[in-house]
This record gives structure tokens, sequence and C-alpha cells, in this order.
């Protein structure tokens, strides 16, 4: 018997059938094909074997928010909290994965049977985060001279002149992992004993691998003042109480407008890489045997057994962080946008 199913999975915000970016460096396509099947064939009373399978896709566009309240800093209280921070998330992340295991029942005579089990898998996901970090400060008083101090309400925070900070964290990570599998098992059924033995292994093997930067850090720079990441920041709510901010609005010490969504914002401090890659191995053995007891006038048995397992891990990671000095002496972020 043969059993098949399959459909095409697509997000709701990405519903074309074209590559897009969002994940990775090169363009993909965010609707997917998945597949599985299963083939059952027994080849006698005392023989037959299974085979399935299945290719499983999906993209998932992850947008979180998490705003930060402070019940005792920066005037805010336990009645009257103060949002000194918020956080915008964009993760697009796409998943891939295959398998194929089959297994072999040979019944080679009454009350014996013999398994013989086996697959493997491949799992790669790729994600990209990309925050962006708002944080309004506790502190009441103005940086610069002629700034005003922070304020806060029921649908909104201000914070004071020159005391928030704006920044962009970034984390790109690839996985890839493949995992094979085998186990051989012995069952006996009898009127009075029962017994089953096995023996098993699998290996896995993953790695985030030396692709690119896992991760990078910015900063809003303040048009206003040089070398200086300090700005102004408020939070807006046209509903009440304050749940999360409708509009958020930066600012430079000296009032200008900024962009905080403008690579050209921005300057880059530093990078990181940290790839990885490991192996998990399993072997075991199992054996165990029950004896029913029908001389007595209840229902009862003795059981015995045991079993051995081992496990072998190997992890290889190193970090390395870089701090940007800048291209011809200019650190700002706009040279690294990603335009495709």
């Amino acid at each position: 018997k043969l059993t098949v199913s399959a459909y095409m999975g697509m997000h709701d915000q990405e519903f074309h059938l074209r590559k897009t970016g969002g994940v990775g460096n090169e363009g993909r396509y965010k609707a997917l094909p998945n597949l599985s099947f299963s083939y059952v064939n027994p080849l006698s009373k005392t023989l037959g074997f299974t085979i399935s399978g299945q290719s499983s896709n999906q993209f998932v566009d992850q947008h979180r928010t998490a705003p930060t309240w402070n019940f005792a800093q920066g005037g805010g209280s336990v009645t009257n909290p103060i949002m000194t921070g918020y956080t915008l998330q964009d993760g697009p992340k796409i998943s891939y994965r295959e398998g194929l295991s089959g297994g072999l029942d040979w019944k080679f005579a009454p009350g014996h049977v013999l398994s013989l089990t086996g697959g493997t898998n491949y799992y790669s996901t790729e994600f990209n985060n990309r925050n962006v970090n708002f944080n309004a400060g506790t502190n009441q008083t103005s940086a610069v001279l002629g700034g005003s101090g922070n304020s806060h309400g029921p649908t909104f925070t201000q914070s004071a002149t020159g005391r928030a900070t704006v920044s962009q964290g970034q984390s790109f990570r690839k996985k890839t992992t493949v995992t094979n599998n085998a186990a051989l098992a012995y069952k006996f059924k009898g009127r009075l004993w029962e017994a089953e033995a096995g023996v098993n292994w699998s290996k896995s093997k993953g790695s985030y691998p030396l692709k690119n930067f896992e991760s990078l850090n910015t900063s809003l720079v303040n048009p206003d003042l040089a070398n200086s990441t300090a700005v102004t920041t408020r939070f807006e709510s046209a509903g009440s109480p304050f749940p999360a901010p409708d509009q958020i609005t930066v600012t430079g010490t000296a009032g200008t407008p900024i962009d905080p969504f403008l690579a050209s914002s921005y300057r880059v401090n530093s990078a990181r890489i940290r790839p990885v890659e490991g192996t998990d191995s399993f072997r075991g053995v199992n054996v165990k045997a029950r004896r029913f007891l029908d001389f007595l006038p209840f229902y009862n048995a003795i059981k015995v057994g045991g079993e051995i397992r081992t496990q072998v891990r190997d992890v290889k990671a190193w970090q390395q962080d870089f701090n940007f000095n800048g291209i011809n002496g200019s650190t700002n972020a706009a040279p690294f946008l990603d335009t495709s």
C-alpha cells in the first residue's frame, strides 16, 4: 500500500511564487513544496517491510515587540510605571527538512520476530534577526543646556534631551544537521515467557558554518553633536492605558529629526563570527525477560532486564570579535545595506 501527500506552504505576507529577500544573501522562494509518503509491503505471512519519507519546508516571517517598563526609576512608580525601552524585531526564518526511514520485520518462528530499522534525516534552517532597540533611559535631567527633562503619562514617554540611545542588533545564523540511525531488535512472546533484546546506534552531525558575520552592532548617531550617540526619543500611543507605541520619534539634541530605520543614520561599532561544529553519537544494548507465574491464583510476573547506553559528544566552537575602524575614516552603516 502506497500513501502520498503533497501540498504547497505559503505565508500570508509572502503570497507569491517569486524569489524575494529577507533571509540570507540571496533571494529565496517563500512558497515551498511539502511531500510525504509511506509504503507498506507484506511480502508474506512472516516477512514484510515499510518505507517512508518526507520533505517538510517552511518560511516564517516573525515579528516581535518587547516593551521595557520601570516601576522605580525615571519617575516611574507601581501605580504609574514609565516605558523606558521598546524593541522591534524582524526575524524571518526558513527551514528545510528531509527524512527517509525503513523497516523490515521477519517472523522466523512462531512467537519470534526479528526487526531491522534505519533512517536518515537532514535539517537546515537559516534565520536573520534584526532588532531596533529604543532606550529612553531613566535619567530625568537634560544632557545639554536648554534641554528638557523627561516626562511620561498613560499614553506617552518623552526622554530627557540627549539621554536616549537607539541601536540596531543583528543575528544571522545558519544551522545544518544530519542524523543517521539504525536498530536491530528481537522479540519473543510465548504462553509463559516474553523476551526482548536489541542493539541501536545513531549519530548526528551539526554545524553553524562560517558563512558570514553572525552579528553586527550599530548605534544611531546624533547629528547635532559630533561623535555622540545620545539622542532624544518619544513614544506615543493612541490607546489608553499605554499598551505599545503607535509612533516613535527620534531627534538630535538640537531637535534635528532622525529616521531610525535608515542605515545611514547609524555607525558600525563591531561584528562577530562564531562558527560551531559538533557530533553526537549514541550506542545502546538492551535485554529483558518476563516470566508469568501461572501456578498462582492471581495475575503476576517476574521481570528482569538490563541496558547499556553510551553517548559521545564532541563540540568545537570559537568566537572572534572585530571593532570597526571605518572605511576611509567613515564608520557609517550605509555601505553595508543589502539592497537585494
